[in-house]
């Protein structure tokens, strides 16, 4: 199969892309002394390790404007021991909502 030769200006411009792309993609480099900073810990068991964690809520098709209900996925940190989310990993719109579950196991 032949491959497709780019015009010297499409390829300068796809590499530029590129390399934009991978600039966006790398994290800011903070320059924080981490004996400064304060740790945070379970609320409910003292751990001090977290793990990534996603809540999952429902939105009624009525409110997405869709066919079909929508899940949303919600990305919280919890405790690697006891799957306890804090409040403050909390969305500010969930942190007080009587049906939010602060468990994941």
């Amino acid at each position: 199969m032949d491959r497709m030769v780019l015009p010297n200006y499409l390829q300068h411009r796809l590499l530029n892309n590129k390399k934009q792309f991978m600039q966006q993609q790398q994290p800011p480099k903070l320059n924080i002394d981490l004996k400064k900073t304060t740790p945070f810990t379970c609320d409910e068991c003292g751990n001090n390790v977290f793990q990534e964690g996603v809540l999952l809520r429902k939105a009624s098709k009525f409110l997405t404007g869709t066919m079909q209900d929508a899940i949303v996925p919600v990305p919280v940190f919890c405790c690697s021991k006891c799957g306890h989310v804090n409040e403050s990993f909390m969305p500010p719109d969930l942190r007080s909502a009587d049906d939010t579950e602060d468990t994941i196991l």
